[in-house]
């Protein structure tokens, strides 16, 4: 074959990959996702055949929404709500969303345009449901309810293996969780032991006394244990020892919670295994939380029951009064009502200065029914559902996880020109100074303004998140209208 000369000749078409753009249209604002063959494109492409055009969308037109524009369908199921939501630990990741002062009294706006007379923060009871409304117009049967951490019950919050935070804390599924993990820290012992070991003193968190005594310990021991059961064992017994010693060095020096230190100091005296140790810091963790944190009527009350706890001789009746303190503080699951000023630790503050078990019995049974009020769990959501559905009442269930609360800060927006001329003129001048003290000056003065433009950009973002959540919620109410038939 005669060679060739190189000919290098222009592309004259080329594919470029992108990454979105933050001005693309958002596909969580389309009203629905159509499947084939109802797609935009082949939409427009019958629009422009004329007449055979019109008669194929027609169908198609009246599935979507009725002759005044409200859609045939409840736009706020369960489904929308993502509930119940997997807890994030790590990581900043998440999107930004709208937030329960954003969202409640703009939609209460909405309702009172629309010709209702909703109230706000109406408790809602009806069968199988007790619930804490957001607004609700009791004569047309119509209403929404914002669901977020602080209103959040049973069943909104899907458990995980590395989650401590669980409601019931009964001692069995405390001791398998922690099994559990430490033997999956066994197995990555059991890969590679000596960076295992040298991980567990290589921060400066883990630089103290008890953690070189930890480790030390599994580097003497654990080698000396032919059979892996035994050694298994020895690194779960000797990893709960270490956790607890690691909760009394944490409340050992801190004042405000003298009292429990001392709890953990016999429960350390009196309990042989090291795992039930643990477990017993763990349930009784949130008794450190409430002394250190709370308003002073609720710690003052919580300091004077542990004196009376700590005074008891037997280690049984111990026990029984830890458990039912911690018992009693765990029905505020999400440390979201007690330990501040409001009725909830009122009548907690009570029962715990009620000195008979037989009256506390009484009013523990009002306050887990006033917690209940506040509280919407996974099951009365979908029973809201329900009877909407039947047509019996129609609450909304808007949820924090909704994507439709989800908003897109805009980096191109427009800075009113006020601000960006002293945006300008604070740099200039921060650069013309001369002094490190004028720098800090100037410097914290730039701070401010681009907070203040951060402010606007977030302002602009929400608004048009709520404008379309408007939109969804004026189409709730023309249904929920429509099936009342007026």
């Amino acid at each position: 074959m005669p060679k060739q000369k190189l000919k290098v000749q222009p592309l004259k078409r080329a594919y470029q990959p992108k990454y979105p753009s933050h001005s693309d249209p958002n596909p969580l604002l389309f009203p629905e996702t159509r499947p084939y063959p109802f797609s935009q494109k082949m939409i427009d492409a019958l629009g422009q055949a004329g007449f055979a055009g019109a008669l194929l969308l027609s169908p198609l037109a009246a599935s979507g929404q009725s002759d005044n524009g409200a859609t045939k369908t409840n736009p706020f199921t369960i489904e929308r709500t993502n509930l119940p939501y997997v807890p994030i630990y790590y990581g900043t990741g998440q999107p930004s969303r709208l937030s329960r002062e954003d969202v409640i009294d703009f939609i209460h706006e909405v309702f009172v345009s629309e010709g209702l007379s909703p109230n706000r923060d109406t408790v809602f009871t009806a069968e199988g449901v007790s619930i804490p409304a957001s607004s609700y117009d009791e004569s047309c049967k119509i209403g929404f309810i914002w669901l977020d951490y602080y209103n959040f019950g049973a069943g909104m919050r899907k458990q995980s293996l590395y989650d401590w935070q669980v409601s019931s804390f009964k001692e069995e599924q405390l001791r398998e969780r922690f099994v559990e993990i430490r033997k999956r820290e066994y197995q990555q012992y059991a890969r590679n032991p000596e960076r295992f070991l040298n991980s567990l003193v290589d921060t400066r968190y883990r630089n103290r006394p008890i953690d070189h005594n930890y480790k030390q310990d599994l580097e003497e021991k654990l080698p000396q244990l032919n059979e892996q059961a035994a050694s298994e064992q020895y690194f779960v017994q000797r990893t709960a020892a270490y956790e607890f010693a690691i909760t009394l060095v944490r409340y050992q020096d801190e004042p405000s919670v003298e009292r429990y230190y001392e709890l953990l100091l016999r429960i350390d005296q009196e309990v042989e295994d090291p795992i039930e140790r643990w477990i017993c810091a763990k349930k009784t963790a949130k008794i450190a939380s409430h002394l250190g944190r709370s308003v002073e009527s609720l710690a003052t009350a919580l300091d004077e029951e542990l004196q009376s706890i700590l005074s008891t001789g037997s280690f049984d009746t111990f026990s029984e009064r830890i458990n039912r303190l911690t018992e009693l503080l765990h029905l505020d699951h999400g440390n979201r009502y007690f330990g501040k000023h409001n009725e909830v630790n009122a009548l907690l503050v009570e029962i715990l200065n009620t000195q008979k078990y037989e009256d506390r019995e009484a009013k523990c049974e009002d306050l887990a029914l006033l917690l209940d009020e506040r509280e919407v769990s996974l099951a009365e959501a979908h029973q809201l559902e329900q009877a909407a559905n039947d047509g019996a009442y129609f609450i909304a269930p808007i949820s924090y996880f909704d994507n439709r609360s989800i908003y897109q800060n805009s980096y191109n927006y427009n800075v009113p020109d006020s601000l960006s001329q002293e945006l300008t003129a604070l740099q200039a001048q921060m650069k013309a100074a001369t002094t490190d003290e004028e720098r800090n000056e100037f410097r914290a003065e730039i701070w401010e303004c681009r907070n203040k433009i951060n402010s606007l950009r977030r302002e602009e973002a929400t608004m048009k998140a709520l404008r379309h959540l408007e939109a969804e919620v004026r189409q709730y109410i023309q249904w929920a209208k429509a099936q009342q038939g007026y």
